[in-house]
């Protein structure tokens, strides 16, 4: 999710949930909604977008018995971060509990329905059709970033075939998640969308879209580019390439 970090007297101050692509770059949905709501009451609207077999790479404030229930009952896949103290160590406890060792920090976890329906963006009628037990798999890893100190990192996914998806891999594959944090520094930052200059809803919502435009075509450009030199589309700076683009318009 990417959200404007800073409050000017008399300006809309919205929060995005947005849906990239890893491999591209590109931002194939974005849901705009007020500063002081949750992105997790809007995240099960990201299923239509996505088709059965996608995995979906999420951050730790978008993990929840719910959404991953949704999300496998629609037949995508999910890799999400876990905060700290949900995380299972040894035998786990309450509504989180191991159910098999898999490898060193690799096992496969039982996660129980909660007794109480707390969610305002889900009907009581379809919380009760949800699965009273998801069976998941959680691993956790080291996660090394050049200029970062090396942190221990906990994840939970649907992926729990250990023969067919290493825990190795799957570390290597969140790892590939931080080039989407860098995609959104590149649209808040080097785009200077941290600083919208509408005053209205309606206003904010015609630069959001305005912004994600230029972003989509700037990466496209990107990736042309780098086809053409034979390298990854991350070896091309997307500075340059916004700054070249802006030459030619």
């Amino acid at each position: 999710a990417s959200n404007q970090e800073k409050a000017r007297p008399g300006y809309p101050l919205p929060k995005l949930l947005a849906l990239m692509d890893q491999a591209s770059g590109t931002i194939a949905k974005v849901i705009d909604l007020p500063h002081a709501r949750n992105e997790q009451t809007v995240l099960t609207r990201m299923i239509k977008w996505l088709s059965r077999g996608d995995l979906l790479l999420g951050d730790r404030g978008l993990v929840s018995f719910a959404h991953l229930a949704c999300f496998m009952e629609a037949g995508i896949q999910c890799m999400m971060r876990l905060p700290r103290p949900w995380a299972i160590h040894g035998r786990g406890k309450g509504s989180r509990k191991r159910h098999k060792q898999l490898g060193r920090q690799d096992m496969l976890v039982r996660w129980e329905k909660p007794q109480r329906h707390y969610l305002k963006w889900l009907s009581k009628f379809r919380w009760k059709q949800l699965p009273e037990i998801l069976m998941l798999r959680q691993i956790s890893f080291q996660l090394h970033r050049k200029g970062f100190r090396s942190h221990w990192v906990w994840v939970i996914t649907t992926l729990t075939d250990s023969k067919k998806y290493t825990a190795q891999s799957l570390a290597d594959l969140y790892g590939k998640r931080w080039k989407i944090e860098l995609g959104f520094r590149d649209l808040k930052t080097s785009m200077k969308m941290n600083h919208l200059t509408a005053k209205t809803v309606d206003g904010v919502k015609k630069q959001i879209l305005a912004f994600v435009i230029l972003y989509n075509l700037v990466r496209c450009l990107m990736k042309e580019a780098a086809k053409k030199q034979g390298v990854p589309p991350d070896r091309i700076s997307f500075i340059d390439t916004a700054t070249t683009l802006l030459w030619l318009s």
